[in-house]
């Protein structure tokens, strides 16, 4: 072989390795993008419909409504009772379950921040399906399901903050829960 073809053999090669490293890379963010984008600005609602007696009730009605959009979600329980709506945008809902010979509950002032995974349990008290109880919750809802902590950031808190040369880096340190080290 001589060294004009060695040349052009070793040029090959190296194109050949540099494509493979470009398609890893891509390979790479296209896998961890997704990732990425699922968590940007969700929450979910979970809970279990009980009756009076902490008895589950199962294939009920349960009904997500989006406060501040209008947008309305429909769901049943499943044989254990339990529901979900899941991933949901962060913002104020309201969610409501009914049954067959129970009383429809409502349960108010819901807050989704991020990453939120709120259990919201809703009991429903025999009685005729044209009564409504109305639950307003006022303090938040404790999330006991994961230890991950999400703050939600409005422009007003940017512009007040007393952050070094405005760096937004500085701005996770003010979260509840975050200790610098």
């Amino acid at each position: 072989m001589n060294h004009k073809t060695w040349q052009i053999l070793n040029a090959a090669h190296r194109h050949t390795r540099n494509l493979m490293g470009v398609a890893i890379c891509i390979a790479l963010m296209v896998l961890f993008a997704g990732r990425a984008m699922a968590q940007l600005d969700q929450g979910a609602i979970i809970g279990v419909v009980q009756d009076s007696t902490g008895a589950v009730i199962p294939n009920a009605d349960v009904t997500l409504t989006a406060v501040d959009t209008g947008l309305v979600l429909k769901t049943k329980s499943n044989e254990s009772g339990n529901y979900f709506f899941a991933p949901i945008k962060i913002g104020n809902y309201t969610v409501s379950a009914s049954a067959a010979a129970f009383e429809t509950t409502v349960e108010q002032n819901i807050v989704v921040h991020v990453t939120d995974r709120l259990n919201i349990p809703l009991a429903l008290k025999p009685g005729k399906t044209s009564e409504t109880i109305t639950v307003t919750s006022v303090a938040p809802i404790m999330q006991t399901q994961t230890a991950e902590v999400g703050t939600d950031v409005d422009t007003k808190f940017l512009n007040d903050a007393p952050l070094a040369n405005r760096n937004w880096i500085f701005i996770a340190q003010e979260a509840p829960g975050v200790t610098p080290y």
